[in-house]
């Protein structure tokens, strides 16, 4: 019986360790997931101050626009300076 007895103390030693071994790591990734949350709390902050998608395609589209604007109005321009118009 005795022999019994220490075997179980024994192996209660190492689930103890164990189980200090799993609480120590499951600490360590709650703090892991903080930083990550913190982490991704800032992207979102980051990417709404930036311009949407539909923003920029339109102000491509407008600067593209305006350039033609410009080419033709030159061209009219040199044509009209020529006598040709």
């Amino acid at each position: 019986m005795e022999t019994r007895v220490t075997r179980l103390e024994t192996e209660f030693t190492y689930v103890r360790r164990d189980l200090d071994e799993i609480k120590a790591a499951l600490t360590d990734l709650r703090v892991g997931q903080d930083s990550i949350r913190e982490d991704v709390a800032s992207l979102k902050a980051q990417l709404a101050e930036k311009p949407s998608r539909g923003f920029v395609i339109g102000t491509v589209i407008a600067i593209f626009g305006l350039c033609a604007g410009m080419v033709g109005a030159t061209v009219t321009t040199l044509q009209y300076l020529q006598g040709t118009l």
